[in-house]
């Protein structure tokens, strides 16, 4: 008959072994919410910036008018006319 030894204290069991080898991780939030479930949760007000008046571009103004070519399917238009309707465009914004 097989005699059955108790592990010593100082050894740890499995299952204690794999929990030492992940460390717990803090949770994002606390498990107990003082905030009643149905309670509206109200998002900060965030305010934009003063739109400062921006000075179309030559870069700006060539990209919408390439976009209107595009827009076009490559075909026909005149650049010129394209050219100044972005600038008008842009001025407006």
């Amino acid at each position: 008959m097989k005699s059955v030894r108790a592990m010593p204290a100082s050894k740890s069991t499995p299952k204690d072994s794999v929990r030492a080898a992940r460390p717990r991780t803090p949770r994002a939030t606390p498990r107990h919410s003082k905030a009643e479930p149905n309670a509206e949760v109200k998002a900060p007000e965030v305010k934009a910036p003063a739109a400062a008046p921006r000075k179309a571009t030559p870069e700006s103004i060539a990209q919408l008018a390439y976009s209107y070519w595009e827009s076009r399917g490559y075909q026909g238009g005149d650049p010129i006319q394209d050219w100044v309707r972005a600038e008008q465009e842009l001025s407006l914004v």
